[in-house]
């Protein structure tokens, strides 16, 4: 048998007994804990309540970049509704990473997609919430992206609130299809971001879930070579060499998922 049989081999049945170990184990989802970025509520301001509009021809996307690695828990924006007449436009929020090519504006990853409908009626700020399920790792150091649309036509539309004597990393994309302008600091969206720290002492965790088990043998495995859009977005699996990988799943992450199985210290 060569060796790249008996590697071929040996992985499976690291994965099959990986697996077997797992069966029956139910992971829970952290609650929202740490705050990885925030910004004024809306109330206070100079030019008192205002806010950007989020409609057919204007969407509306907030950068922030974590200062340390999360998982990401909740994301909350503060809304109001142009439609005074009782309706409730819906609103698509999605996390995406960064389009440093194009001066900095989201980019067509989407890590995670949400959907709600604003619920006040009128210019009375409600923080609407929304929880995250697939809980993405968001990297110290990296720009990402909430981004605000809406298939709401003008004067019954959502308003994405101003943050009252703030600023920060805002893009706007107007027209249809809208064109985006590279990020500026500027007025900003008012919300709050939180997630949960990524333990620093188990970075073959690769799905942050306190364990390194067949999941993340698997996650290796599956994206076994170079990671297109690295450094931007990191791949999960690529763990080592610590602490930032080296733009690749290869060896050094198989061999870190190996020798710190187990549940993380």
């Amino acid at each position: 048998m060569s060796r790249l049989s008996r590697f071929a081999s040996t992985s499976r049945a690291l994965v099959m007994s990986a697996a077997a170990l797992a069966t029956g184990l139910t992971f829970i989802a952290p609650a929202a804990g740490d705050v990885i970025y925030q910004t004024n509520t809306p109330f206070g301001g100079f030019f008192g309540l205002t806010g950007f509009d989020v409609f057919t021809e204007q969407s509306v996307a907030l950068r922030f970049t974590p200062a340390a690695d999360f998982t990401l828990d909740v994301v909350k924006v503060w809304f109001m509704n142009n439609d005074d007449t009782g309706g409730h436009p819906t609103v698509t929020l999605t996390l995406r990473t960064d389009d440093p090519k194009a001066g900095s504006i989201p980019a067509d990853v989407i890590l995670e997609q949400w959907t709600f409908q604003v619920s006040t009626v009128g210019w009375d700020p409600v923080l609407e919430v929304v929880t995250s399920t697939l809980h993405p790792v968001l990297h110290a150091g990296v720009n990402y992206w909430i981004m605000a649309q809406s298939n709401s036509g003008p004067f019954i539309d959502g308003v994405w609130c101003w943050a009252a004597n703030d600023s920060g990393m805002m893009s706007i994309c107007n027209g249809n299809p809208c064109e985006w302008t590279p990020a500026g600091e500027s007025a900003v969206a008012a919300g709050i971001i939180e997630g949960t720290p990524v333990p620093l002492n188990c970075p073959a965790d690769t799905n942050d879930d306190q364990v390194v088990d067949v999941n993340d043998l698997l996650a290796v495995v599956t994206t076994w070579g170079p990671c297109p859009l690295c450094p931007a977005t990191p791949c999960a699996a690529d763990v080592a060499p610590a602490p930032a990988g080296n733009c690749a799943v290869d060896v050094n992450d198989l061999l870190a998922v190996i020798t710190t199985w187990g549940a993380c210290p």
